[in-house]
């Protein structure tokens, strides 16, 4: 019971503050859920790296939120006015041991059966070519050379359409 309240509170938490912070808001990022805390995750950057148009975004966001729910006055930094891109995505794990060879980068746009890397040996023998299942753009990807069976390689991103939200 107390974790359907939880889930039950979390969303509506989570769709009050995603109109001021204009973001993505993750449910695999709910770690707060027996406190009932709500969690989001501000996408800036990847893998580590952000520039500062992203530290200013996040933080404005950040801002809009405290602000909305009466944590901080105003004003507050205006939200921009295009609706954030809610996608749904697809997460290829290594089928091998092995060296990681990505050969798409991140936003850049794929096509199902698009070549997304390889996972190669030592010596350079392919062990696994991954080919994208789906349409989309790259999220993010694994940024490390030595990879595990089974560790995810990269996300792809497939925007939804109005009808779907």
């Amino acid at each position: 019971m107390q974790e359907a309240i939880a889930k039950s509170v979390n969303a509506t938490r989570r769709s009050r503050m995603a109109v001021p912070f204009r973001a993505f808001f993750s449910r695999a990022l709910d770690v707060a859920l027996p406190t009932l805390c709500p969690a989001c995750r501000e996408p800036v950057g990847g893998n580590g790296l952000w520039d500062e148009a992203g530290v200013v975004a996040m933080t404005a966001g950040i801002d809009r939120v405290l602000h909305h729910l009466g944590m901080i006055p105003g004003p507050v930094p205006a939200a921009p006015q295009e609706r954030p891109r809610m996608v749904t995505m697809w997460v290829p794990a290594a089928g091998a041991d092995g060296l990681w060879y990505p050969a798409a980068e991140i936003g850049q746009t794929v096509t199902a059966g698009d070549v997304l890397g390889e996972i190669r040996d030592v010596f350079g023998v392919v062990r696994e070519t991954v080919h994208s299942q789906q349409d989309g753009f790259i999220l993010y990807r694994l940024s490390s050379l030595a990879v595990n069976k089974g560790e995810a390689l990269l996300g792809v991103g497939t925007p939804l359409r109005d009808a779907e939200l």
